[in-house]
């Protein structure tokens, strides 16, 4: 809970500096509401059953006409199955074949308007975050806490950090109500978000993650 606590006050301080100097165009805040799906990248293959929705909160600011800075707030799940020839056959009976997890998330992020228009605006953005996730297999059962599935000494956190990095498009952007769809690559600093790592191809996992928001600023 410690942890959890120092991370979120670190990224609201990020948050709070980059938006302190005043906006003088106006129509500076905003916040939206956003819903779309996740796909797990790692070693199983992704499973759309239904476990891969995310949910978005976001509080931005414009900080100039082109730049703006945001807080986001995401929980959602991934999910993901077997990939055939993946894991050695002497030990296909221990590793998971199945896993489903629960995301929550939150980040700060810097964007760029690279198209200014009245009716369309394209942005790019970069920003860091932490994210907690809980990891259970088909029946329910807990994989952290199932060392059995991995190499003897094989242990993992799932509170980590992670890098968003993003474009998006901002659809009616003069009015005060925009529509906004957005696509953004999360990347890990973790090889278990999939409770898999020695006993799988060795490098990070990652979400990807697309949303379609609903956008209000004043």
């Amino acid at each position: 809970m410690k942890i959890h606590g120092c991370w979120l006050i670190a990224l609201l301080i990020i948050f709070s500096a980059a938006t302190a100097e005043s906006n003088p165009q106006g129509e500076a805040w905003g916040v939206s509401i956003g819903a779309g799906w996740n796909t797990y990248v790692g070693d199983l293959n992704p499973d759309a059953d239904g476990r891969s929705f995310n949910y978005t909160i976001t509080a931005y600011r414009d900080l100039d006409p082109r730049t703006s800075i945001e807080l986001n707030f995401h929980t959602g799940g991934i999910s993901g199955e077997t990939r055939p020839g993946l894991i050695d056959a002497d030990h296909l009976n221990q590793v998971n074949s199945y896993f489903s997890a629960d995301v929550n998330s939150i980040d700060v992020a810097a964007n760029w308007n690279y198209i200014n228009g009245n009716w369309l605006e394209a942005y790019a953005g970069i920003g860091l975050g932490i994210m907690d996730y809980s990891i259970h297999d088909n029946q329910g059962r807990n994989l952290r806490e199932r060392p059995q599935t991995r190499v003897e000494g094989e242990n993992y956190e799932t509170l980590i950090p992670y890098a968003p990095l993003k474009i998006g498009f901002t659809f009616f952007a003069s009015s005060q109500v925009n529509l906004v769809y957005e696509r953004s690559w999360n990347y890990t600093n973790s090889d278990y978000l999939d409770n898999i790592g020695l006993l799988g191809d060795l490098g990070s996992d990652w979400i990807l993650r697309r949303k379609i928001a609903i956008r209000y600023h004043w």
